[in-house]
């Protein structure tokens, strides 16, 4: 049996991105398969489940909610995450336990999230749908870029340098500016919104507006469910683990300017005028010592 259709790529980074969005039984089997993957692979359900203190039906239920038809299949794609190395790598530092011991490892344990944070959002990603958004913001006639709260700052620059490639793009991380810009978009746009959660409600009330319209919607958030990768015409998943200096969503900054800046590489890649703008623009900024 192999693994769910659904299911391309790593079952350890599946489970790190939607762990935060897990409920409280479910946070317990993803920490207990996380905590030791390689042993989790030889025990039966019921071991599992004691050691995850909870029942033989609940870790059935949750390998399903995943996206597998049962243990055994989920068993599969974890065995390919141990044999590849797909595990965090034990030897690196955790979160320090102590304020005294921040100094020392905060650089190494900041550094180890993000990598983490780019190995799981590039293990999740549909490379079909990433393919399609590039497609999408391409060809799009205008481009809006919204975000709320501090995914709003990660908006404006992500507007900032496709218009360094030429594009109509605007960002924005005003609700009220958003709801207009929304209703202005037709057919031939496109909607990027970033918001890691993926449940806001003006996020997902101007993806709603977006659609009515005829827009393209792009929802980047983390894996899951959620109204906006619901509400989404293509959602590309980011992955972060909150840990105990950061939020989920604070340590998803590095993951979801990856994602952008990778669009923009291949809307670069994809259109010698956007390339030659973007070349253009940077000589100047350049020149003006502003990097």
């Amino acid at each position: 049996m192999s693994a769910a259709p659904n299911q391309a790529g790593s079952a350890l980074a599946l489970l790190r991105s939607r762990h935060a969005a897990m409920t409280p039984t479910e946070q317990r089997i993803s920490s207990t398969v996380l905590a030791d993957p390689e042993t989790m692979l030889r025990l039966p359900v019921s071991d599992i489940a004691r050691r995850a203190g909870t029942s033989p039906a609940a870790v059935s239920r949750f390998t399903a909610k995943m996206g597998y038809r049962g243990l055994s299949d989920f068993k599969i794609a974890l065995a390919l995450d141990v044999a590849g190395g797909g595990a965090v790598d034990a030897a690196e530092p955790g979160a320090p336990g102590e304020a005294g011991e921040a100094g020392e490892h905060m650089l190494a344990v900041i550094a180890r999230e993000n990598r983490q944070a780019i190995r799981d959002t590039l293990e999740i990603m549909p490379a079909e749908q990433f393919a399609r958004a590039v497609s999408q913001i391409g060809a799009a006639d205008r481009i809006l870029v919204m975000g709320v709260g501090q995914m709003g700052y990660l908006a404006k620059d992500a507007a900032g340098k496709l218009t360094m490639a030429g594009k109509n793009a605007v960002g924005s991380a005003d609700y009220v500016e958003q709801l207009a810009l929304s209703r202005g978009l037709g057919q031939r746009d496109v909607l990027l919104c970033i918001a890691y959660e993926g449940s806001s409600p003006p996020v997902a009330y101007n993806a709603e507006i977006a659609r009515l319209a005829g827009a393209t919607v792009i929802g980047v958030c983390r894996a899951g469910a959620s109204p906006l990768s619901e509400l989404a015409d293509i959602h590309l998943p980011v992955s972060a683990q909150e840990g105990g200096w950061r939020s989920a969503a604070s340590a998803a900054h590095v993951a979801i300017t990856t994602v952008v800046d990778a669009l923009l590489a291949g809307v670069l890649a994809a259109d010698a005028a956007a390339a030659d703008s973007w070349r253009a623009t940077s000589a100047l900024v350049a020149g003006e010592q502003l990097e």
